[in-house]
Order: C-alpha cells, then structure tokens, then sequence
C-alpha cells in the first residue's frame, strides 16, 4: 500500500504508527479473505467428490456383477471405457446407473444403450 502526503515527510510519528496499525490490519483482512475464499472452493470440490463418488461406487456394482470382477477390476473398467468414449468417469457412472433402473427400483430391459458388460 502506498500513502501520499502533500509535503515532505508529510506524516508525524502519530500518523506513522496509525497508518502502520492499519496497513497491517488490511493485509490481515485480506489474507483472512483470501483463506476463506480458497476454503470455500475446497469444500465445494470436497462435496462434489462425494456426490460422485456414490454413483461410481454404485456403477462399479453393476459392472462387478456383470462381468464377475472385483471392485478394483470394475473401476478399471470403468475408467477404460469412459476413455473410450471420451467422457468423464462420474457421466458414465450416471448412465449406467440411471439406465439400469426404470425410475421405481425395477431393472430395465436387457436392450439398455449402455450396458453393463461396457462393450
């Protein structure tokens, strides 16, 4: 922060001091800002994990019992596959997962457009 007097040495030791106190209060305010902002975006990316990681997991069931892997193997599967066709993990979970149910809890069709073996 700069400060400008209309003379030189303009500032007395009572407006040194004071203007000390209060650049150093400023430089407080904004790194606390600064830390708020960055918390807040963290805890939005930690929500969005979260909310991802549910319909991968649930993905990766289905995977596991169409093709008889473990949780591991589904995974791997389904990060090949979303490779494939070029689009991210947690849209190809949503698919699967929302293709594999009607709505009301029933299995769909054997005729879904994304199936679980992934071909």
């Amino acid at each position: 922060m700069n400060v400008f007097g209309y003379t030189d040495h303009g500032f007395g030791e009572v407006e040194e001091a004071m203007l000390e106190l209060y650049t150093t209060a400023a430089t407080g305010a904004i790194r606390s800002a600064r830390r708020y902002r960055r918390a807040v975006a963290v805890i939005e990316q930690l929500r969005r994990a979260l909310e991802s990681r549910a319909v991968i997991d649930q993905a990766e069931g289905v995977i596991m019992a169409a093709r008889g892997v473990d949780a591991a193997g589904a995974f791997v599967v389904l990060v090949e596959q979303s490779q494939h066709q070029n689009v991210k993990v947690r849209e190809l979970a949503e698919r699967i997962v929302g293709e594999m149910n009607s709505g009301d809890g029933r299995p769909l069709p054997e005729t879904t457009s994304v199936s679980p073996r992934l071909s």
